[in-house]
């Protein structure tokens, strides 16, 4: 009797182990309905795919090299890792949110990205220069980085940070990352000049969404921002350039956690990043 327990657990060991592999990606949202941003910390899943996609970046995208720019909240996790992690990383997370100088044309593309105005052409270089003039890493190349649909706020944000590095006298080469969710067509981001990250599944399991996913573009990855929202209008509104203001609590205990974090995690999922093959960076491109 116990031979023949035996091998049914070894015909049904592959099955077993495959979907052991497969809770770190065909899974139900890690977050509990409700839970305050304290309780929301990413799970073990989550934290090994963050981990492969930010060492995915620093690989193609050497600390050494680059300076990583996080626009608005949505990318905090990833730019924390790098943070955290990256051997002589420089980072900077810049808080502005529904940046958009694109209009929408038709069909689902948008426009070129044209300042509303002078005035708020002024009143956002004063606003990079909160967070870029004291950065170490001020004279590497830039790599901007954003969760991106429309690719509207990362394409206005690659266009005002050159046209900032222009103004400012700088010759600083300048990229953009878009993070995507698995449906969305890589061509359109790649025309726009933008490189790629997506995740990448194995077969059968297309239409799942991962940990990571979930939590930068669905769930609460943004409440680990290290600063609240600061909208494109509000700073126009505001009288003042708004102060740099220290880390959140909340972007201390994911960085905290990061930082600790050495755990092995057996993934059925693995990010990707698409070179744009237009040139280094257009984000004027049409």
């Amino acid at each position: 009797m116990k031979n023949i327990a035996f091998i049914l657990l070894i015909l049904l060991l592959p099955f077993i182990t495959a979907q052991s592999q497969l809770s770190c990606f065909a899974m139900d949202p890690p977050f509990k309905e409700g839970a305050s941003a304290a309780e929301e910390c990413p799970d073990d899943c989550t934290l090994a795919e963050l981990e492969q996609f930010a060492k995915k970046i620093a690989n193609l995208f050497p600390p050494d090299e680059y300076l990583y720019i996080g626009i608005g909240r949505s990318p905090a996790p990833v730019i924390a890792w790098l943070q955290a992690k990256g051997q002589r990383a420089d980072t900077i997370q810049i808080p502005l949110s529904n940046f958009k100088l694109c209009q929408r044309v038709y069909g689902n593309g948008i426009s070129f990205p044209e300042f509303p105005s002078d005035y708020s052409r002024v009143k956002l270089f004063r606003h990079f220069d909160r967070y870029l003039r004291t950065n170490p890493g001020f004279q590497k190349k830039w790599l901007v980085i954003d969760v991106a649909e429309s690719g509207n706020t990362l394409r206005s944000a690659g266009f005002a940070l050159k046209e900032y590095a222009h103004e400012r006298g700088l010759d600083n080469s300048i990229e953009m990352l878009a993070i995507c969710e698995n449906n969305q067509k890589r061509e359109y981001y790649l025309e726009m000049g933008m490189h790629v990250a997506m995740a990448q599944y194995k077969p059968n399991a297309e239409y799942c969404v991962t940990a990571l996913e979930y939590f930068l573009i669905f769930g609460s990855g943004k409440r680990f921002a290290p600063y609240g929202e600061l909208n494109w209008a509000d700073l126009l509104s505001a009288p003042h350039t708004p102060p740099v203001e220290p880390p959140r609590t909340s972007y201390n205990t994911l960085s905290k956690l990061i930082k600790e974090w050495a755990k092995s995690i057996v993934l059925s999922v693995f990010w990707t990043i698409a070179l744009t093959s237009t040139s280094k960076f257009n984000p004027s491109a049409r």
